[in-house]
């Protein structure tokens, strides 16, 4: 149970730091602009 729970924190992480990065670019590419 407890294995499964970390796997979904992971991927919820994981899912934020793609959303997280990506803003930073969309951000960088305006600034570029």
């Amino acid at each position: 149970m407890d294995e499964q729970w970390g796997y979904v924190g992971a991927k919820s992480r994981q899912r934020w730091l793609f959303y997280a990065y990506d803003r930073l670019l969309d951000d960088g590419w305006l600034a570029a602009v």
